[in-house]
């Protein structure tokens, strides 16, 4: 998708690596394969492509786990087109969880996968995969996630989220995508169309922060459609921590009447940090779901 770009290739992550190997089998198109590497080609290649990278300025916590950034050999400021910032516009303890890759405004990812170096996987998550390794050789544990591929009016929608996230951490305003830029498909071969000209809902969550409003579209998103929901209720996510999800879905299972509830999560998530924490929230949720479920 990225080597369709032309206008404007615009990156949104928790967590982004510049050595992520993007295709782990041989190429023969005499593009490099590494994220900050295959950028700066696109953009030598194409005078009129922008690239803006925006990465959470993450917590020090986090610095082990995250790839080095010194102010002299940043991977990220190797040409003067690419545009890095390390957003911290937000309260303190919080952070920047969005993940977004949109390409001239027309096309645009939207899921749970950064652009890092624990994330590469195919579909069949097998145990024994050579190929599923970090930039420096080492292997990891199997990792799913989803992610959604748009187009049209929803890719220009998710293109002003991006837009906003941009001048609330810069305080620059993006460039309107040239009216060209809308004339030509950047659709992915590879890529079958699932659904066709669909109504696309996008739901943030934003904190209070610098004058802005709170935002608690995602949360009450899930309340309503938990509400809702009659005969099947399926959750696959990395976290189940919510206090609040929690409570609804307690709710939904002391009727004698009402939805099946499936959840599927990781049998353990990423690194220690969330091992200590983000685990130990999940048994106590699914220990006061289970106490929940007379019926």
């Amino acid at each position: 998708a990225m080597m369709q770009a032309r206008h404007c290739i615009a990156i949104a992550g928790w967590d982004i690596h510049s050595q992520l190997e993007l295709v782990r089998d041989p190429v023969d198109d005499d593009h490099p394969t590494r994220l900050a590497e295959l950028l700066i080609a696109l953009l030598e290649q194409h005078p009129d492509l922008q690239v803006y990278v925006l990465l959470w300025d993450f917590a020090s916590i986090y610095a082990l786990e995250r790839e080095a950034l010194f102010p002299i050999d940043n991977p990220w400021e190797q040409h003067q087109r690419l545009h890095f910032v390390q957003d911290d516009q937000h309260p303190p303890t919080a952070s920047q969880h969005q993940k977004l890759v949109i390409i001239d405004g027309q096309l645009a990812f939207c899921g749970g996968f950064d652009l890092s170096r624990w994330r590469w996987d195919t579909q069949a998550h097998a145990a024994a995969e050579p190929r599923r390794v970090t930039h420096d050789g080492d292997p990891y544990q199997p990792f799913h996630d989803i992610q959604m591929l748009v187009d049209g009016e929803a890719a220009e929608a998710l293109m002003e989220l991006f837009r906003d996230r941009w001048r609330w951490a810069t305080e620059e305003r993006l460039a309107a995508m040239p009216e060209q830029a809308g004339q030509r498909s950047v659709w992915p071969h590879e890529v079958a169309v699932m659904l066709h000209r669909q109504a696309v809902a996008i739901a943030r969550t934003l904190p209070a922060y610098a004058g802005r409003a709170e935002v608690r579209e995602v949360e009450q998103l899930y309340l309503d459609l938990i509400e809702r929901a009659q005969t099947l209720i399926y959750i696959e996510n990395q976290y189940l921590s919510s206090r609040s999800l929690r409570d609804a879905l307690c709710d939904s299972l002391t009727g004698a009447i009402g939805p099946q509830i499936v959840i599927i999560l990781p049998r353990a998530t990423g690194g220690w940090l969330e091992q200590h924490t983000m685990d130990i929230l999940r048994a106590r949720v699914l220990s006061r779901l289970r106490d929940a479920d007379r019926h």
